[in-house]
């Protein structure tokens, strides 16, 4: 019985340090990838970042209130104004 416990001994230690060492490659591997994209995104122009910014805002519904306009202003009924009616607002 104490050899097997000696020898179960060994192999969860060898168990333990082999993902241990793994576990720390795959570390060291995230750390450097992350500090490298934080090096590549300082070096990109101020331009850039402005036109992602701008671009986050985008929402759909804004898009639907867009199509409204674009169909009062050109004397059309808003496409899909029927179904307002029946989410409990009135048109008017």
């Amino acid at each position: 019985m104490i050899h097997f416990l000696e020898a179960s001994n060994q192999v969860l230690f060898y168990y333990y340090l082999l993902s241990n060492l793994a576990y720390l490659v795959m570390l060291i591997i995230a750390l450097r990838t992350s500090a490298a994209h934080l090096r590549h995104l300082e070096k990109r122009p101020a331009a850039v970042d402005q036109r992602i910014t701008a671009g986050a805002s985008y929402h759909p519904h804004c898009a639907r209130a867009q199509r409204r306009e674009i169909d009062l202003r050109s004397g059309a009924e808003p496409a899909g104004s029927g179904l307002s009616a029946t989410r409990g607002h009135r048109r008017k």
